[in-house]
């Protein structure tokens, strides 16, 4: 998980709303407004709360020379009024100015960045675009060099880190700690800006209230998923119920080679709540199936010649009793696939979940998307999410935040990006991020499980955005629970199916 901390008197609500550059720079102008103060006062009150975060979170006997990276902006504006405040209790402060970086030499850099304990970057804040100037790079090579020592300390956001969506130029600052105000930045907790952002510290500097309400009611909302979070949408139960209540899901999922994933997505499914699970499959593999599971009602797909206009017919016929419809984990992507595709799944009005061969089943005839009534949600990997923007994986990595976004307002679904930091985008434009999981769950079959558990959520009548954020977030969740007992290396998807229960007690949110 992500490391954040709130300093003293930070506000920490249920809801961890993420921030980009323009809502930031209407909240300093509304703060200034609301308060009847001046924005180098504002800069003096961000100051004072770098210099009270350093001074209390070091061992400043051990602290004797810091050197601060200033550029022209705001953010130089605050480094230079804490070199101020530093130097008062005796520290020797370096102070290099970004119009002093191309005529300072190798030598003498090395001499000051050797000599510090501390090493603060603030050249560049919340307004960084594209690619750092040749002589800020070098100066971050070399304060990046191995042989320095110093903690590094980055301002707000590293330069050289997109606030707004986490794109990076390759030269940018890596920080140990990053001291943020009021807000986290979107571009601190998406990928590849989370790799250089270290620790994250939120500092208050006396934003109004309404002020802050003003991130809830960004055009640009996009929310940190939290337990607190997670609490307010968890499904909550009446005891006067019966199975019924709690979905019908219909999983046509499993192929010859992939009976793996229809059991996965099956007990991800199961250990999340529905009621009815209803899993269809090629006949050939349901009995070893059902050597396995025990809860489904099993629906036998006959693919064969004579059979499939039939197993078509019975399955546009049915389709819409269910309350929603997994779609593609292990279906492989045989001729099949497309038809059910075309003849039955386009024809479905509730809510659907496309995974793996489902998603690419898409691939090739994109605009479907469009003609299908029903709610979708899509849970790409990257590799699937090129396949579907016809562009490159890492083209998805370098944007994950846009493309994520826009692909979800274009085709009116929601999208679940997956990989660390997993980005869900609404088709209302929202956006949320899941600070939970670790890299022990990069292993074929987690991804079955999760479209099972979101598919899960969404047959309770949970939201298509809603489910998502609980699957993802779960999922996340039971993953680094798994990591804990059973090592990154060592844990495999299946392990997350006994801890999904123990992360859905009532009390685990309480």
């Amino acid at each position: 998980m992500i490391d954040i901390i709130y300093s003293e008197n930070a506000k920490c609500n249920d809801i961890i709303y993420l921030c980009d550059s323009q809502t930031m720079r209407l909240m300093d102008e509304d703060t200034v407004r609301q308060k009847n103060i001046t924005f180098e006062q504002l800069m003096q009150d961000a100051a004072n709360a770098l210099f009270k975060y350093i001074l209390s979170s070091n061992d400043m006997n051990a602290v004797k020379n810091i050197a601060i990276l200033c550029g022209t902006g705001n953010n130089g504006g605050d480094g230079r009024i804490l070199s101020r405040l530093l130097s008062d209790t005796g520290i020797s402060v370096s102070v290099i100015e970004s119009s002093q970086f191309a005529d300072m030499g190798d030598e003498k850099l090395q001499e000051i960045f050797s000599q510090s304990d501390i090493i603060i970057d603030a050249v560049f804040g919340t307004g960084f675009r594209g690619e750092l100037p040749c002589g800020v790079s070098r100066i971050f090579k070399m304060a990046h060099n191995k042989n320095i020592n110093a903690k590094r300390i980055a301002v707000d956001i590293p330069s050289g880190v997109n606030a707004n969506d986490g794109r990076v130029d390759r030269n940018a600052f890596m920080a140990d700690e990053t001291l943020t105000f009021e807000f986290i930045k979107r571009g601190l907790v998406s990928y590849p800006g989370a790799e250089f952002a270290g620790k994250i510290v939120v500092l208050p500097i006396g934003f109004p209230e309404k002020t802050r309400d003003m991130a809830k009611h960004s055009d640009n909302r996009a929310i940190l998923l939290s337990r607190d979070y997670i609490r307010n949408i968890f499904p909550k139960r009446n005891k006067n119920t019966n199975k019924g209540d709690f979905g019908r899901l219909l999983a046509i999922c499993g192929s010859r080679n992939m009976t793996g994933a229809a059991f996965l997505s099956s007990m991800g499914a199961l250990r999340t709540g529905v009621g009815l699970l209803y899993l269809a499959a090629p006949d050939c593999i349901i009995p070893v199936l059902q050597t396995k599971l025990n809860e489904p009602v099993f629906i036998p797909l006959d693919f064969s010649e004579a059979a499939i206009k039939s197993t078509l017919d019975m399955l546009s016929r049915d389709i819409n009793i269910y309350d929603a419809v997994l779609f593609g984990c292990g279906s492989g992507r045989g001729g099949e696939v497309y038809a059910m595709l075309d003849k039955a799944v386009k024809n479905y009005n509730k809510i659907i979940i496309f995974d793996a061969d489902g998603i690419n089943a898409l691939c090739g005839n994109i605009n479907i998307l469009n003609e299908i009534s029903a709610q979708k949600i899509l849970t790409p990997h990257p590799g699937e999410m090129a396949r579907l923007c016809n562009v490159t994986p890492k083209d998805i990595q370098q944007d994950r935040v846009n493309i994520a976004s826009d692909f979800a307002k274009k085709y009116n679904c929601t999208l679940v990006l997956k990989g660390a930091l997993t980005v869900i985008a609404s088709g209302e434009g929202d956006i949320y991020i899941n600070p939970t999981g670790n890299p022990g769950m990069a292993k074929g079959g987690s991804g079955d499980i999760l479209a099972g558990m979101i598919a899960s959520y969404a047959a309770q009548g949970i939201s298509a955005a809603d489910a998502a954020c609980l699957g993802v977030y779960l999922h996340g969740l039971a993953g680094d629970i798994a990591k804990d007992r059973l090592s990154e290396l060592g844990m495999l998807p299946s392990d997350l199916l006994d801890i999904l229960p123990e992360v859905q007690f009532p009390s685990y949110f309480a």
